[in-house]
């Protein structure tokens, strides 16, 4: 558990990353601090040791394991919270069907853990357990929000946030296992739709900006895991389809067509602003002449229109 190197005493398990934000996390809740932030790496022994001498942290220690009459300190906190997090969390390798480079999945799992809420039952481990449930709709006290994961930040939504995130919740190592598995099932369908991703392509800078207003802006519950203007905002914009289709597929669609056509319809505005629209009757013929003209040219009925007019005024009006 700890070697020495330099003249100093160094912990071994606080050099593995998911063990430490764990062990933190933790710490937080046994001693009722009001912020969990993870102190820096060359802090966090020392901010540790203060933390294992508060009251809350002795008689955690203390009720841990009444037969254990070794010291109250740093060694034996880390010890006991090691071994719940042996017992109770999952590690990396449980995401091994994860690609790092697959954002649009990591995406996907991020914005369904808001979709995750959890309600309190006895357990004899914890003092509570938590009960999981998918819903529709983002949660106000959602699983991210329990384990204080929910703000958003510039940090890079990654596995490691993800496994952190699950670990962080107090429910059994086969209830988070189970979790993942639920994830995964539903991923392997609602990812295979690329109507999104193939739209997104054409225009893609303009799309990202108008879309993410788009979508805030018509309170369609869309809520961004990501600040604006980051790299990942088109993933996140992604990731509210694929979940949205996830849970409900038709109005996944409805939103999908209704978002096309306003694209379409602010397209037709701005290619139009500097152009006016005239009402003016004709013989019934005409519709069929332009339709003909329009074939013929291959231009479309407005060009056409606009360019005989302009073809007589310069031939009759021009000086």
């Amino acid at each position: 558990m700890a070697l020495w190197t330099d003249g100093k005493v160094v912990r071994t398990l606080l050099l593995d990353k998911y063990f430490v934000d764990y062990l933190w996390y933790r710490t937080c809740e046994i001693n009722s601090y009001s912020v969990c932030v993870i102190p820096a790496a060359e802090n966090i022994e020392n901010e540790l040791s203060r933390a294992s001498l508060d009251p809350n942290a002795q008689r955690f220690m203390s009720d841990n394991d009444v037969r254990d009459n070794s010291t109250l300190n740093l060694d034996r906190f880390i010890k006991v919270l090691h071994n719940e997090y042996t017992q109770a969390c999952i590690s990396k390798d449980d995401l091994h069907w994860i690609d790092e480079k697959n954002t649009r999945l990591i995406f996907y799992i991020w914005r369904t853990l808001s979709h995750l809420t959890l309600d309190h039952i006895s357990n004899k481990m914890f003092d509570f357990d938590l009960k999981c449930e998918f819903l529709q709709t983002m949660q106000p006290n959602n699983s991210k929000k329990i384990v204080r994961m929910n703000d958003i930040t510039n940090v890079k939504i990654s596995t490691f946030l993800i496994v952190c995130c699950i670990n962080r919740l107090r429910v059994s190592k086969a209830i988070k296992l189970q979790i993942l598995d639920n994830i995964k099932e539903t991923a392997s369908y609602s990812l295979k739709n690329q109507e999104i991703t193939r739209w997104l392509n054409k225009d893609e800078n303009q799309k990202i900006s108008w879309t993410f207003d788009y979508l805030l802006n018509i309170k369609l519950r869309y809520i961004p895991l990501v600040l604006p203007g980051s790299m990942g905002v088109r993933d996140d914009i992604i990731s509210f389809f694929d979940v949205t289709r996830t849970f409900n597929e038709d109005s996944s669609k409805l939103i999908t067509l209704t978002m096309k056509k306003s694209w379409s319809q602010r397209k037709y505005r701005d290619k139009n602003k500097d152009k006016k629209q005239y009402s003016i009757n004709m013989s019934q013929d005409i519709g069929d002449i332009l339709d003909e003209l329009s074939q013929v040219e291959n231009k479309n009925k407005n060009a056409i229109i606009e360019e005989l007019i302009r073809e007589a005024y310069a031939k009759r009006c021009s000086i």
